[in-house]
């Protein structure tokens, strides 16, 4: 089974293939109470953030298997996250430093990011 896209912000859009073989029976549940019968593609959305375990089921002659995968829907619209980090912190003029900075978004959207230096100065072809 293949759920794509498995993660993205809210609401979250997902299509659903899988298929048991020689099963008489397929279920695809897709963890948030919505559960579709014989059938081994669907598209389904995700309208709230949570983690969500989709699951395709066959039977055969009362024996069941199970393929499952995770979906993670984030929080829309909610700005990134970032952190700094500077070596040495201090020093003698002139004072050369080291830089390691990552600013990330659920969505993935953040594709660049500034520093301001604090003297005037800034930097603006970071990438995250």
């Amino acid at each position: 089974m293949t759920v794509a896209p498995n993660s993205g912000p809210a609401p979250l859009t997902v299509n659903a293939n899988g298929s048991c073989n020689n099963s008489s029976l397929d279920t695809l549940d897709f963890g948030d109470g919505t559960v579709l019968d014989d059938t081994s593609s669907s598209s389904h959305t995700y309208p709230n953030p949570g983690t969500f375990t989709v699951k395709l089921t066959g039977t055969l002659n009362g024996t069941s298997n199970v393929a499952t995968q995770s979906v993670t829907v984030g929080p829309a619209n909610q700005p990134p996250t970032c952190s700094l980090s500077i070596t040495p912190t201090s020093g003698v003029v002139p004072l050369t430093v080291n830089v390691t900075a990552n600013c990330l978004d659920f969505d993935g959207s953040v594709n660049s990011a500034s520093i301001d230096w604090g003297d005037g100065t800034s930097a603006t072809q970071l990438n995250c």
